[in-house]
């Protein structure tokens, strides 16, 4: 299981923000009465209303982003460890699939260099995987006695940088 840490919605604590904010709202509240009413008739309970407002409007709006986030995050993590687990049965039944085939599989990367092959080379081929891996297919061909395999050869190689399927190609 992953371990996330839980971000905040700013950078300070929520309470230093209203606070901020509390105080912001005040001194433009107070700056615009002064002006509009003057100075002095300015009161406690005048600029303690527009602190009480901005304040607590952004403590009750942070605690609510912040649990919408917690939860977005607690979605998305419940769905990461699904997902984990899924593709980790999918592997262990493919691993199965791979151990109980006769055949032998292989992956190749962007550049059509091994990447993967499975232990079953060597039982069918005689070549041993670390003989292989990294090395590209065209690597691995030998000159084609005949134009069938050269038509055969051009045919596959087209497939390949198509990134179509192919079958029943027999390396040599």
């Amino acid at each position: 299981m992953s371990q996330v840490v839980t971000p905040r919605i700013f950078k300070y604590p929520t309470p230093a923000v209203a606070l901020i904010a509390g105080i912001a709202l005040t001194s433009i509240t107070g700056t615009v009465q002064g002006i509009s009413f003057g100075f002095g008739e300015l009161s406690f309970l005048s600029l303690s209303i527009p602190f009480l407002i901005g304040a607590g409007t952004i403590f009750i709006v942070s605690q609510l982003l912040q649990r919408r986030f917690d939860s977005l995050r607690q979605n998305l993590e419940d769905e990461f460890n699904r997902r984990t687990r899924e593709l980790r049965n999918t592997e262990g039944r493919f691993q199965q699939y791979i151990e109980t085939s006769s055949e032998w599989f292989w992956e190749t990367d962007r550049d059509d260099r091994f990447v993967f092959l499975s232990s079953h080379l060597y039982e069918v081929s005689g070549t041993r995987p670390e003989d292989v891996l990294g090395r590209r297919r065209i690597d691995l061909r030998l000159d084609p006695p005949d134009p069938a395999e050269e038509e055969q050869w051009d045919s596959y190689l087209k497939l390949i940088a198509a990134r179509q399927p192919f079958k029943n190609f027999r390396f040599r």
